[in-house]
């Protein structure tokens, strides 16, 4: 009750300071959403029905959730959302379990288990991308959460027969491999701490014997995963890995690097969340080498130390591999946050000892509510001054949806081939072909370099690709009293930068011109193709204009030879 409490406060306050956004998932859950039901109407695994086989969503399992949803029904967003919120409060409920275990180990008050609720209830980021933006984060984080619950409990237990593998524990191994890649370098390490623990306290055999179900699990279900993606979509990994990833590992961990550091600046309780995670991983280390040199156990406390503080560290690590991402409110690290949370507790011992404060009982919670109230108001205060790029993927999402339906009108048979940056809501409800010019869902695209320089996420787009198969309308932005069309500001700078100037080069100025369709109640702004514009020059919706009223194409750079 407490995890289902907190997890709906904390999720309707996020909702408000948000703005009270359509509850359809930001842009990305879309494309989710597109697979899942490309997916129940038989089409396969596929972006845009009868073309390619491409895995452009990261998380088959979270895709499979969405199959069965949208064979229940035809607008699922709701049910999504309510899954959302139900792992969330389920990540919730396992972390405090852990912190009761790590309560009775340590012999600590009972009032430690607020410490970690509060914290995470100080957490608007989490909240966001585990519930509200209805992607695969609240999943992930509820898998991860489950195993290190399983394996705080087995490995720490004090009975003197060997630990055995959970059923539970071999699900969550087989659901984690399923739900994230992430999963491929963080299960084989969390496996790792858990075994040399048992191993210390039981001997090798013993930690042999124990492990070895979940690691057959996670190798069965990755060799099995792999080779349906190479059967299906001719890749070993999915195709956001091949957008995102720079094939120079030293990218990846520069990369990797700022966004780590920006995350601990983004929350007034993650630098000492990290630290104490860090300090936990050094008790844990330091106590096995004493237990393993002493031939003793090794405290329950500190294989949970151990536990949590090396799973967090693997995660930190992991993330700085992957090069983090673009997306704000630190989305890869967010299913972490629990974990984090639960690691305050491991101060409690330093403050633990009451006998010495000369505070009376009430001024102790007076003092406690106060900085409750405002660590929470301070987080949920910054969270309302920073968000509105998170409140622009929602936005993102709807709109894209409206220009799908918008599109729909023109006659053209067939439909004819859209170029988009964002590629999720159009994609939801447009009968023709979206190309998504940042490879995510363009398998050639993503594959046509493997070095990723510029804005992490939005670095693998490809001028030869691009020129194969030229979409006949490119770039479609809705244009409206509340949003005119800049003309001295189009082409919008960010759109020049991730498609490296395309459309400032004389070849796209040649074979496509601006327009602006009148459709429906609303106006589309766009480039379209020269044929395109041929076919509707009878059509009074089309309106085409001259490049000499958009911005002028900025000067090229004088290369150096």
């Amino acid at each position: 009750m407490i995890a289902l409490i907190t997890t709906t406060l904390c999720s309707l306050l996020v909702y408000r300071d948000l703005g009270k956004p359509m509850l359809t998932g930001i842009d990305d859950e879309n494309i989710t959403q597109v697979y899942g039901r490309n997916l129940a109407n038989g089409f396969g695994y596929v972006y845009t029905p009868h073309f390619e086989h491409v895995e452009g969503a990261t998380s088959p399992l979270w895709v499979a959730v969405h199959f069965l949803l949208d064979k229940i029904t035809a607008h699922p967003e709701a049910y999504v959302l309510l899954l959302s919120a139900a792992l969330t409060a389920l990540s919730i409920y396992w972390s405090l379990g852990v912190v009761r275990f790590l309560s009775a180990a340590l012999e600590l008050p009972r009032w430690t288990l607020w410490i970690a609720l509060l914290a995470m209830a100080a957490q608007p980021n989490y909240f966001h991308w585990s519930v509200l933006s209805m992607m695969d984060q609240g999943l992930w984080g509820a898998l991860v959460l489950g195993l290190v619950a399983v394996l705080v409990r087995q490995v720490s237990s004090s009975s003197e027969t060997p630990e055995r593998a959970s059923p539970l524990g071999v699900v969550l191994c087989v659901s984690s491999v399923l739900a994230r890649p992430e999963a491929m370098l963080l299960l084989p390490a969390m496996l790792a701490l858990a075994s040399v623990i048992v191993a210390v306290n039981k001997g090798v055999g013993a930690a042999l014997r124990y492990v070895a179900p979940y690691g057959v699990a996670v190798l069965l279900t990755l060799m099995g995963l792999t080779a349906l993606r190479l059967t299906y979509f001719g890749y070993p990994l999915p195709n956001s890995y091949y957008v995102k990833v720079s094939s120079n590992p030293l990218d990846n961990i520069v990369y990797g690097v700022h966004y780590i550091m920006w995350f601990l600046s983004s929350n007034v309780l993650v630098v000492p969340g990290v630290l104490a995670a860090m300090l936990g991983l050094m008790i844990g280390v330091q106590s096995l080498l004493a237990s393993a040199r002493a031939a003793t156990r090794l405290a329950a406390a500190h294989s949970a130390m151990l536990l949590i503080g090396g799973t967090l560290a693997f995660a930190l690590a992991t993330t700085i591999l992957e090069g983090g991402d673009h997306f704000p409110g630190f989305r890869l690290l967010q299913p972490y946050v629990p974990l984090m949370c639960v690691a305050l507790t491991f101060y409690v011992p330093l403050i633990a000892d009451r006998s010495r404060l000369t505070l009376s009982r009430t001024s102790i919670l007076a003092w406690s509510a106060g900085i409750a109230l405002a660590i929470i108001g301070a987080s949920y205060s910054a969270f309302v001054l920073t968000n509105k790029v998170l409140r622009d993927d929602f936005t993102l999402a709807r709109e894209g949806r409206q220009i799908g339906d918008l599109l729909n009108a023109l006659p053209d048979q067939p439909a004819p081939d859209v170029g988009v940056l964002p590629a999720g809501g159009i994609a939801v409800s447009y009968h023709g072909r979206v190309l998504d010019l940042l490879g995510l869902n363009w398998a050639e695209m993503a594959h046509a370099s493997g070095r990723r320089t510029g804005i992490p996420g939005h670095s693998a787009f490809n001028l030869q690709v691009f020129w194969q198969q030229p979409p006949q309308i490119m770039l479609p932005t809705l244009t409206q009293p509340a949003n005119p069309l800049d003309e001295k500001q189009t082409p919008d700078r960010y759109e020049l930068s991730v498609l490296q100037g395309l459309m400032n080069e004389q070849r796209f100025r040649d074979h496509y011109r601006p327009v602006l369709m009148h459709l429906g109640d609303a106006e589309i702004f766009a480039y379209a193709r020269a044929d395109f514009i041929d076919a509707h020059h009878d059509d009074p919706r089309i309106v085409p204009m001259a490049w000499e009223r958009l911005r002028p194409p900025l000067p090229t750079p004088p290369r150096l030879e």
